[in-house]
């Protein structure tokens, strides 16, 4: 239906627990993810031409960012902020989902960095401050 391409490697599936050792990770403890609660990260290698426009991109990314969405609202789930692009993170459920997250982080990075020299555009774009 949607005339996928998936490079050799497929889908990966890696399991972990929640923890308190990061502030964003997927695997970070909030109030939806208990502290010790079994998780399972889904990974879709997508194929992303460097030569080709945003443009061009596009149609190439759209499917597997639906579904990201799509877990999002249907389970709690949390994209990975160094295995997305922004466009995903300006989804307005996925802006709600990661906000506690968010928050605990913008506190941390305007107290270690209140000046803002590691903010780039990436990460404005997907929410920081």
């Amino acid at each position: 239906q949607y005339n996928i391409i998936l490079p050799q490697i497929g889908v990966l599936m890696r399991f972990d627990r929640v923890n308190e050792d990061s502030l964003l990770a997927s695997s970070a403890a909030d109030g939806k993810l208990p502290l010790g609660e079994p998780l399972m990260y889904l990974e879709f290698p997508v194929y992303a031409p460097f030569a080709f426009s945003a443009t061009d991109v596009e149609p190439l990314k759209k499917p597997f960012r639906d579904f990201v969405i799509q877990m999002v609202k249907k389970y709690d789930g949390r994209p990975h902020y160094g295995k997305n692009d922004a466009a995903l993170f300006k989804h307005p459920d996925v802006q709600k989902r990661m906000e506690a997250s968010l928050n605990r982080f913008n506190q941390v990075r305007q107290t270690m960095d209140p000046e803002g020299a590691f903010l780039n555009s990436f990460m404005k774009a997907s929410g920081f401050r």
